[in-house]
C-alpha cells in the first residue's frame, strides 16, 4: 500500500513535470517567433538605412543666386538627417542587443530543453552500448547549472518547475 502510494505520488509528480516542460516548450517557441520577428526587423531597418544612404545626396541643387539661404537650408538638413541617423542607429544597437540577449538565452534553454533526453540516451543507449554515467552527469550538471543561473531563473515557466 505504501508502494503503491508512493508510485501514485511520482507519478502525479511526473505529470505536473511534464505539463510544466510543454509550457516552457511553448514559452520557448514563442521566444523563437520573437526573436525571428527582431531579424526581420533588424534587416528592414539595414535595408531603410541602405536606401537612406543611397538617397542622402540627392537633395535641392543649389541655386547659384541664393548661396547663404541655401547653405544655411543644406545644414539644418544635414544636422537633420544626422540626428535621425543618430537615433536610428541608437535604435539599431539596442535591437542587437535585445536580439543578443534573447539568442543567448534561446541556446540556454535548448541545452535545458535537451538534457533529459541526452542523459536518457547516455544512462541507456538505444544501441546496446555501454552506460556513460560520466557524460550523463556532465549533461545533467550543465543543465542544471543554466537553469540556475540569474538570466535564466527570470524565466516565469522555471518558477513553477522549481
Amino acid at each position: 500500500e505504501a508502494i503503491e502510494h508512493m508510485a501514485v505520488k511520482h507519478c502525479a509528480d511526473l505529470n505536473s513535470s511534464v505539463a510544466a516542460v510543454g509550457r516552457m516548450s511553448r514559452q520557448f517557441e514563442e521566444a523563437e517567433r520573437r526573436v525571428k520577428n527582431l531579424r526581420r526587423q533588424v534587416r528592414d531597418v539595414k535595408d531603410s538605412l541602405r536606401l537612406g544612404g543611397s538617397h542622402a545626396g540627392m537633395g535641392e541643387s543649389a541655386n547659384p543666386n541664393e548661396p547663404e539661404a541655401n547653405s544655411a537650408l543644406n545644414a539644418a538638413n544635414a544636422a537633420a538627417a544626422a540626428g535621425a541617423s543618430a537615433r536610428s542607429l541608437r535604435e539599431l544597437w539596442l535591437k542587437k542587443l535585445e536580439c543578443e540577449a534573447v539568442l543567448s538565452l534561446l541556446r540556454k534553454l535548448e541545452i535545458i530543453r535537451r538534457a533529459p533526453g541526452g542523459f536518457d540516451a547516455l544512462i541507456r543507449p538505444i544501441d546496446g552500448g555501454p552506460c556513460r554515467i560520466g557524460a550523463a552527469v556532465v549533461v545533467l550538471s550543465e543543465a542544471l547549472s543554466i537553469m540556475f543561473s540569474d538570466d535564466v531563473a527570470q524565466v516565469q515557466a522555471f518558477d513553477k518547475i522549481m
